[in-house]
């Protein structure tokens, strides 16, 4: 709905207030799901799966680049009428089953974890780079130092939370909502 005589200004508005606005879901869960992932998993499976529970953060932290970065650049290449390329880039599922034959046998559920997540990530990168005239995340610098700033220091208040205090893992988790929620608040401001 942006006018070709707009969209130099829009456009890169727009893939920014999408990046934003997707990496404010985001960051909280991979934050939470750091700190407290072998909780999850104990309470949600029953314990079982417990040793590999360490997984979950790093899936959901590769899945960001499906999930955080996917809909801004197709909606850029949609735009420009580039659904060529967004089909192309599927031709990274190659790079993926190569990848999986590759890392499955050495690292198993780790190697199909980073294939997957960097097959996303190629893809989206692929595409990124051949609309990124448009594609541009304005805040990129800012988003980054806060980001690493707030979401740090709420992972690290959560860990040295449970360390001092102790408590059974239910009031352990619930503690780490209250950190990641004030966390989430700070990071939207």
């Amino acid at each position: 709905a942006t006018p070709p005589e707009k969209a130099a200004e829009r456009i890169p508005r727009f893939f920014t207030l999408l990046l934003n606005c997707s990496l404010v879901a985001q960051l909280p869960i991979i934050a939470y799901a750091s700190v407290y992932h072998h909780e999850i998993v104990k309470l949600l499976l029953g314990g079982k799966f417990l040793e590999l529970s360490w997984l979950m953060p790093v899936i959901i932290a590769l899945g960001t680049t499906s999930n955080v970065i996917a809909i801004p650049v197709t909606c850029v290449a949609q735009y420009h009428e580039r659904a060529a390329l967004i089909l192309q880039s599927q031709l990274f599922g190659i790079y993926q089953i190569a990848a999986m034959v590759l890392l499955v046998p050495y690292a198993g559920l780790l190697g199909a974890a980073v294939a997957t997540g960097t097959y996303h990530l190629f893809r989206n990168l692929f595409v990124w780079w051949q609309v990124r005239a448009d594609a541009r995340w304005l805040n990129f610098r800012a988003v980054l130092i806060w980001a690493t700033l707030i979401w740090g220091s709420a992972i690290l208040a959560c860990f040295e939370l449970r360390r001092l205090t102790g408590v059974p893992p239910i009031a352990a988790m619930a503690s780490g909502l209250v950190i990641c929620a004030a966390a989430a608040l700070a990071y939207q401001d």
